[in-house]
């Protein structure tokens, strides 16, 4: 299993402030071992993201991604108003 990034998810990360970077980073070789890791709290989304799911990079930010061929593609990350 590989991590993707789209062009939004890549717009989106260099606004981050450097901790959260650093956060994220972290994650990424969680959702690599476990992708329902209890620490990610990954979840389904709803609605316009429907077949998306998201996980929790803290208690703000989240990264909404989907799973494409066994891979996983970071779409976007953010606040809730990501959603």
């Amino acid at each position: 299993m590989e991590i993707f990034y789209s062009k939004r998810f890549l717009r989106s990360f260099k606004k981050l402030p450097n901790y959260i970077k650093d956060k994220l980073e972290e994650k990424e070789g969680i959702i690599i071992k476990d992708i329902f890791s209890s620490s990610l709290k990954t979840h389904k989304l709803n609605g316009m993201f429907e077949g998306f799911y998201a996980f929790s990079v803290d208690y703000k930010n989240r990264v909404i991604f989907e799973i494409v061929d066994g891979n996983i593609v970071f779409y976007d990350v953010g606040d809730h108003d990501i959603y």
